[in-house]
């Protein structure tokens, strides 16, 4: 930004309006931190307002059978603004803008290998759909 503006890191907060963790200032980074954490109601991993799935859970809900850190869950979100350079995520230090390019890091536990697990991250320009 040409105004001298700083960006930083931004911590989520829980988005009732949404049901999900969102970033209402601008900055280099958005992070989820432990708003993520658990599964539904998951054996020693209980989510914070759970399911946080887009539109309060109404087309998404977690499961709850499984134990916390050996059965799968997302603990963490964070979308920088930056790029991807040989595999190796490099964040600019921008703010994150429409159009511009950032990254997603994904903190997630698989179930055994991992191996039928899979995990789907959307883009979209509407979040309110």
């Amino acid at each position: 930004s040409g105004d001298g503006a700083v960006a930083l890191t931004q911590e989520a907060v829980f988005d009732s309006d949404y049901g999900v963790p969102r970033c209402a200032n601008t900055g280099s980074s958005c992070d989820s931190r432990a708003l993520l954490k658990g599964r539904g109601t998951v054996t020693n991993g209980n989510e914070p307002n759970l399911s946080n799935t887009n539109q309060k859970g109404a087309a998404c809900t977690d499961g709850n059978s499984g134990s916390y850190e050996i059965d799968e869950s997302i603990d963490q979100i964070t979308v920088t603004a930056g790029d991807i350079e040989s595999g190796t995520p490099v964040p600019s230090g921008d703010f994150i803008i429409e159009g511009g390019r950032a990254y997603v890091t994904v903190k997630l536990y698989c179930w055994s290998t991992g191996a039928s697990d899979t995990a789907d991250i959307y883009l979209t320009q509407d979040a309110s759909s």
